[in-house]
């Protein structure tokens, strides 16, 4: 097969992949593909929200957390890609959410972990070694990287790739 045929034919085997998967987005998935790309719209909620998942609930301690969070959002402002709902949770945790630390950062916390329960694994090793062999089963490769973790370079980036 010449290149030409073989790039064509990938272009339209991509398509209709692209489109069934589409076809079997649920509603969910579709609010947080909106999502996604009203975030890539915006290098700065980009940022924010690498700040607010790998940052901000590094401490087990709830009033520091919501310390770190509060200043987050402080300092860069409530993301504009999350819904009004979740806009506006976040613009009352910013207020109130060092008054009760204690009930506030667990219930910020489930929150994120059920809107991002379709993309981040749970990391408990029984869970996620279960996920990992059923990929592995499948034929389906994955990366891994803990929420919290910041790679230091390439060189550290190649080592862990490898």
């Amino acid at each position: 097969m010449d290149n030409d045929r073989l790039v064509d034919t990938a272009v339209r085997l991509a398509k209709e992949l692209q489109e069934r998967a589409s076809e079997l987005q649920t509603p969910h998935e579709r609010r947080q593909q909106r999502e996604l790309d009203r975030m890539l719209q915006n290098p700065k909620d980009k940022a924010t929200l690498v700040q607010l998942t790998d940052e901000a609930f590094r401490s087990r301690a709830a009033w520091r957390t919501a310390e770190h969070l509060t200043h987050i959002l402080d300092v860069q402002g409530v993301p504009r890609f999350f819904s009004p709902l979740d806009r506006t949770l976040l613009r009352g945790f910013r207020t109130f959410g060092a008054w009760l630390p204690g009930v506030a950062v667990p219930l910020v916390k489930e929150h994120m972990q059920q809107e991002t329960a379709n993309v981040v694994l749970p990391g408990e090793s029984d869970l996620l070694q279960e996920h990992l062999t059923a990929r592995q089963r499948d034929g389906v490769r994955m990366n891994l990287n803990l929420l919290g973790e910041a790679v230091l370079g390439e060189g550290e980036a190649a080592h862990r790739l490898e």
